[in-house]
């Protein structure tokens, strides 16, 4: 049963995604993938197959990878400007790496709850400067959406049956690997250009907003309320946190008397 879920839940998610995209931009493709729409899942698989304990441990290590995945994109924002897309995706892929890797090593929640606001805002502005007209994506080549599935299920999997080897903080900062948010990104340059893919980092700027506020409640709630109701907290805190945002950054109607 649990496998099946698995199977499921994630590439269903991504299809529902991939289609929101398609029917309304990328800004909301990025803004729902950047949601945990692949990471809370996860949490929830290691809170029911490896405890409450690791569920909270692996909740904390995954403030730190979220830190990384953002920091990932504040380089690929500026290195997409002077650098081809295969050389910009490779050197985000190594900023990503080494921000996880000293994270983790730093073992502080509170530098990476820092580093991811401090990162939202710097993404936040150099999109709105740098992003021209809406556009919708056109869905992209027939094979590109297959390969998506298959890759966020494929993650799911690996990431929940190599969790006792990989341990809660491996796990925590793997699960936060955007397999819907990066193919996202990739696709949309390469559909529309830097600008489309741009929208896609914003919208999971916002979304980062929801996914901190997601794991902040899990790590205090999961062990004194159990899973069920840190997960159901959790999901409220991250819908509420991102929509807010959405909702500050709206642009303010001038009313003239």
């Amino acid at each position: 049963m649990m496998l099946a879920i698995k199977l499921a839940v994630t590439p269903l998610m991504m299809l529902a995604i991939s289609l929101a995209a398609r029917q309304w931009g990328t800004f909301i493709g990025g803004l729902l993938s950047g949601l945990p729409l692949t990471s809370g899942p996860i949490s929830v698989y290691l809170a029911v197959e490896q405890g409450t304990a690791f569920a909270q441990r692996a909740a904390i290590a995954s403030l730190a990878g979220l830190a990384a995945v953002l920091t990932g994109y504040v380089a690929y924002a500026v290195l997409t400007r002077v650098s081809t897309l295969a050389s910009a995706c490779m050197l985000s892929l190594v900023v990503f790496c080494a921000s996880a890797w000293a994270l983790l090593g730093l073992q502080s929640p509170v530098l990476a709850v820092a580093v991811v606001l401090i990162t939202v805002a710097i993404l936040l502005r150099l999109t709105k400067e740098e992003i021209g007209a809406p556009r919708v994506a056109d869905g992209g080549p027939a094979i590109s959406l297959p390969v998506r599935l298959l890759t966020a299920a494929a993650m799911v999997l690996l990431t929940t049956s190599f969790a006792r080897i990989l341990g809660p903080d491996i796990s925590g900062v793997v699960s936060l690997i955007p397999v819907i948010a990066w193919p996202l990104t990739l696709f949309a340059h390469l559909e529309g250009g830097r600008d489309n893919a741009l929208r896609v980092v914003r919208g999971n700027a916002i979304g980062a907003v929801g996914v901190v506020s997601f794991y902040l409640v899990v790590a205090q709630l999961i062990l004194s309320y159990g899973p069920l109701a840190a997960f159901s907290a959790a999901t409220v805190a991250a819908v509420l946190a991102a929509f807010g945002v959405v909702l500050l950054l709206r642009p303010r109607r001038v009313r003239v008397l």
